[in-house]
């Protein structure tokens, strides 16, 4: 049985994938528009397609952060003093600073292993490439082009030359492959033995 946080982490990427699908309906039952207005319309589709990429990798990594987090402070009679407090602080930012990060800090601090973090980490990669490169592979991720493709083909997404292909069908995949993994961190923490 999932916990509260991770049922509202599900909602929220629903409602993001919801969002998208309504406005590509809206936009495929509108008169059609002028050449011009066309592209501008099919431009703010991919706006928000991407804006919904963004969404669910944030909501996903967020929950996975704060799930690692809250389980470690449970466990732990958090230090009065300052300084000790102070670096439980920069241990817990560290730890959530990247997926690779809190994959290792769920292994190495909750004995988590078995979960694979390739399809999350792949989305992460198309989320840097819409955020940064505005839909096409960032300077850094062409200079690592074999493993960003490989990151980004563990998540079954495309690129069409440097570009990031995601439709409706990638964005669902998307949505449903970020939920099953937050959904398995949550089930694994929920069920490991202290």
């Amino acid at each position: 049985m999932a916990t509260e946080a991770a049922e509202t982490a599900c909602t929220l990427i629903n409602r993001a994938v919801a969002g998208y699908l309504t406005a590509e309906r809206t936009a495929a039952s509108s008169p059609p528009a002028r050449r011009r207005l066309r592209s501008a319309q099919q431009s703010r589709l991919g706006e928000q397609r991407d804006a919904a990429v963004i969404r669910i990798a944030s909501i996903t990594e967020a929950f996975c952060a704060d799930r690692l987090i809250d389980e470690v402070e449970a466990e732990m009679d958090l230090p009065t003093a300052q300084r000790l407090l102070e670096l439980w602080q920069s241990a817990a930012i560290n730890a959530t600073s990247s997926w690779k990060s809190q994959r290792d800090h769920y292994k190495d601090w909750l004995g988590i292993r078995g979960i694979s973090w390739d399809f999350v980490m792949g989305v992460a990669t198309a989320r840097n490439s819409i955020a940064h490169g505005l839909g096409s592979l960032t300077r850094m991720q062409l200079k690592s082009r074999k493993s960003t493709e490989t990151q980004l083909k563990n998540a079954s997404i495309a690129l069409a030359g440097d570009r990031v292909l995601i439709d409706a069908s990638s964005l669902r995949s998307i949505a449903t492959g970020c939920i099953a993994h937050l959904l398995a961190v949550d089930e694994a923490v929920s069920t490991r033995s202290r």
